[in-house]
């Protein structure tokens, strides 16, 4: 890699860039897939890429080939800085500077373990007997890259990572009746014994089946909203696009712009960013070049950065963000969820996604909430379909009433339930 990465650089510099970054990486693939119960595919691919940016007069060109051909990363060299000729002149564009510290990185297994296969077929047997009513696809796949980001400042950064990542698509069916899809993701270093344990996938299974008969929740009423971990990282990445990040902040579009050291949210509301966390699958380089370090973004409802990559900072006069990618932890709260649920009047149980879209720029968004339950007087009384709720994710995290006591960690995030008021529901 470090050969393809000279070459490339070499060739950036002859062609007349005046600085270059290359990204040359190599991927191993081990996936296995099930739908409607049976083993559909089990199969092991490998690829190389490499990702060049060229910067000459201030303008930015990127070229990305799937081959390490030494002929072929020479024309999209020459390709990089063509369109950096080509581009507009933006002072902000930069690539990482030199800095003291490690190197070369390495996380997890080299290769997938031996049971990976056994535990997979495991998992099929184990739904259909269980779960007869439950129809789930599910994408399993052991992945190692091998990763060098190389450029002109004399940065040279090598990383070696191996993950499983696993995804579920599942619904329950009782006759004609057909559950709305629920969706599971999530990476790990290791695999459990038991994949129902994975991503608390035995629960999402109860969970399914418990949303047979559903029905819309009835009249409009304006009530507490408690959001299940993935759909509370749904909001996260929701608020950081709206206001934490490049676009919203070089657009002067945040409402947040002008609010570092000020109260944002809720006093329970800490916020972090860990790619460096050894429970989760983080990593340790970004693609612009920096070694990426654990952050805090909102410390007792104050907002103490914002996630900007190094073109970000420079546009904005910024601070670069330790870390602008979306490894979240949130901490957990002082009540459990059945006590969460038990002190909540009326009010919806989220526990899939909400499907409408992205916000608008002030956080403001509508949709329908998938995978839910209806709360009443304590309970969850029963299951809704096509239920409307609206509300600003803004105002979320500075209405939030709860946090639960527990938390799910699916190896991207570690993140509580969080219950809000003041949203609406129909």
């Amino acid at each position: 890699m470090k050969d393809i990465a000279e070459i490339a650089i070499k060739a950036m510099r002859e062609a007349g860039a005046d600085k270059a970054q290359a990204i040359v990486s190599r991927a191993e693939k081990t996936e296995l897939n099930i739908e409607s119960g049976n083993l559909s595919l089990m199969r092991t691919t490998f690829s190389n890429s490499v990702s060049l940016v060229a910067i000459k007069d201030s303008k930015k060109g990127v070229s990305q080939l799937g081959t390490w051909d030494a002929d072929a990363v020479k024309a999209a060299a020459g390709e990089a800085v063509g369109m950096a000729e080509a581009g507009q002149a933006d002072d902000a564009y930069d690539i990482a500077l030199l800095e003291e510290g490690p190197s070369d990185f390495q996380a997890g297994p080299d290769v997938p373990g031996d049971a990976f296969l056994t535990r997979v077929v495991e998992l099929q047997k184990k739904v259909a007997k269980d779960y007869p009513k439950i129809l789930f696809t599910s994408f399993l796949a052991f992945n190692k890259t091998e990763k060098l980001i190389a450029n002109t400042n004399g940065v040279e950064l090598s990383s070696t990572d191996g993950r499983y990542s696993v995804a579920f698509e599942l619904s329950a069916k009782d006759g004609e009746t057909v559950t709305s899809a629920n969706y599971l993701t999530g990476e790990c270093r290791e695999l459990p014994d038991d994949l129902t344990e994975l991503l608390d996938f035995g629960k999402f299974l109860d969970q399914s089946m418990s949303e047979l008969g559903a029905k819309p929740a009835g009249e409009k009423f304006v009530g507490e909203v408690i959001f299940q971990p993935e759909c509370l990282f749904e909001l996260l990445q929701s608020y950081a696009g709206c206001f934490l990040e490049d676009a919203a902040l070089i657009g002067q579009t945040s409402l947040l712009k002008d609010k570092l050291g000020q109260k944002v949210a809720s006093n329970t509301v800490n916020l972090r960013a860990i790619p460096l966390n050894d429970d989760i699958c983080g990593t340790f380089v970004s693609n612009d070049g920096f070694r990426v370090k654990n952050m805090e973004i909102i410390k007792n409802g104050v907002l103490e950065s914002f996630m900007l990559t190094q073109y970000g900072a420079n546009k904005t006069n910024q601070k670069r963000a330790l870390c602008a990618l979306p490894y979240f932890e949130m901490d957990a709260g002082s009540v459990t969820l059945d006590e969460m649920i038990a002190g909540t009047k009326k009010g919806l149980l989220l526990g899939g996604h909400i499907s409408g879209g992205s916000p608008s720029e002030n956080g403001a968004f509508s949709g329908v909430a998938k995978n839910s339950f209806l709360i009443e007087d304590g309970k969850v009384t029963r299951p809704v379909q096509e239920t409307m709720i609206s509300g600003n994710v803004l105002e979320i995290f500075n209405n939030v009433v709860a946090l639960s006591e527990e938390r799910r960690n699916n190896g991207m995030y570690v993140l509580p339930w969080l219950k809000a008021g003041g949203i609406t529901i129909s």
